[in-house]
């Protein structure tokens, strides 16, 4: 493999004008016919030959917004899974003791 077929994600992302944040939120996404880069040695590539792809796959990615939304919904639906698997039966709260010589403030 030749790396002068390959532009860096530097590159790719001040090419196409967006972010290299933007970039690989939409490789993860499930966004059809995206290629997928090549990583060598830590470092991220996309071939020349899939720039006009690339263009065509990102002007259907609906950006941060929809990965934030379902990103607040999956943590949301942790916590909610969470809570009930730990929360056993409530417990009745039981009023606090009073000392002697201190109202009563709840009778």
């Amino acid at each position: 493999m030749k790396l002068k077929d390959h532009l860096p994600l530097k590159a790719v992302a001040d090419d196409l004008g967006v972010s290299r944040w933007t970039l690989w939120r939409a490789a993860r996404s499930d966004i059809a016919d995206f290629p997928a880069p090549v990583v060598l040695r830590r470092r991220v590539y996309w071939k020349k030959s899939q720039m006009e792809a690339l263009e065509a796959a990102l002007l259907q990615f609906q950006g941060r917004c929809t990965f934030d939304r379902k990103r607040r919904h999956q943590k949301l639906a942790k916590k909610v899974a969470l809570a009930k698997r730990s929360a056993g039966p409530k417990q009745k709260q039981s009023r606090p003791e009073t000392l002697p010589g201190q109202r009563d403030l709840f009778s």
